[in-house]
């Protein structure tokens, strides 16, 4: 399993190793599954020169609980900031996967001014984002990377440049929310249910709609075969979806499951009228 780790010095797995022993527990990296330890090794080849200046002045059990620390809170941070295994491939590889443009007409959501403002989880590259906007009159679209949000907001301005309706925004919308004082007509939701706490994700997409309004949610089918999509253990049946949306009490499933070609499947959930 070293072989794996080329950024990893013997020295901060000894170090590690020490700690483990001073304070009687596993070492950490001989807990990683071995998929897992290239990210190890770039959690810590990112102390860099910093590291390196600690262990001059400090004893190697001191070292290590300090780079077991930063490595915990490393870590910590990589998993609060953005929904597990919601890493995208390249841009045209992508999108020969998903079929945009399709995929929202099967939802339902067709022609222009269907719906007045839209909320999108995650812009991605755009491939939805661009669509949408042509079908509506405003569209906020959220996504934690700044990359996204800046090579979308580039695309727009090269692809679309007429295109004036669309505020994008880097924010981390399941740890803060949308941060949107205004009810909307619908939240799309795609390929991103099967995130640690899906119930949450929709009922705080639910939230901010108007009552009738809609949220459009899409992932990959459950199906091993597929390109990409999450480890099958995480990936959501269809079944699942319909009662997560149940579960928050204030959806209804308005259409589907749909087989969204080629390689996902989607529903429309509605929010129920005020009793």
């Amino acid at each position: 399993q070293f072989s794996k780790l080329p950024n990893l010095s013997v020295a901060m797995l000894a170090a590690s190793a020490a700690s483990s022993f001073a304070f009687r527990r596993p070492a950490p990296w001989t807990q990683l599954k071995p998929k897992k330890l290239p990210h190890l090794a770039r959690l810590i080849s990112g102390q860099g020169s910093s590291m390196r200046s600690f262990s001059v002045r400090l004893g190697p059990v001191a070292l290590a609980a300090v780079s077991c620390r930063s490595l915990r809170a490393k870590a910590t941070a990589v998993a609060t900031a953005r929904v597990r295994e919601s890493g995208m491939p390249v841009v045209d590889w992508w999108e020969q996967l998903v079929s945009a443009e399709s995929t929202l007409d099967l939802l339902g959501f067709v022609g222009q001014h269907q719906h007045e403002t839209i909320v999108e989880f995650g812009c991605g590259y755009g491939t939805f984002t661009i669509p949408v906007a042509e079908r509506v009159h405003q569209l906020y679209s959220f996504d934690i990377d700044h990359e996204m949000v800046g090579n979308t907001q580039q695309r727009l301005l090269s692809q679309k440049p007429h295109l004036e309706n669309v505020k994008l925004e880097v924010r981390d919308v399941v740890a803060t929310g949308y941060g949107l004082d205004t009810s909307v007509d619908a939240v799309l939701l795609m390929n991103i249910l099967h995130c640690e706490a899906p119930v949450q994700m929709l009922q705080q997409a639910a939230d901010l709609l108007k009552p009738g309004g809609l949220i459009y949610a899409t992932h990959w089918r459950y199906d091993s075969s597929t390109p990409r999509g999450p480890p099958m253990e995480i990936r959501p049946r269809p079944e699942q979806l319909e009662e997560w949306a149940v579960q928050t009490g204030l959806l209804e499933v308005a259409r589907g499951p749909i087989d969204c070609p080629p390689w996902h499947y989607g529903y429309t959930f509605r929010r129920k009228g005020e009793e």
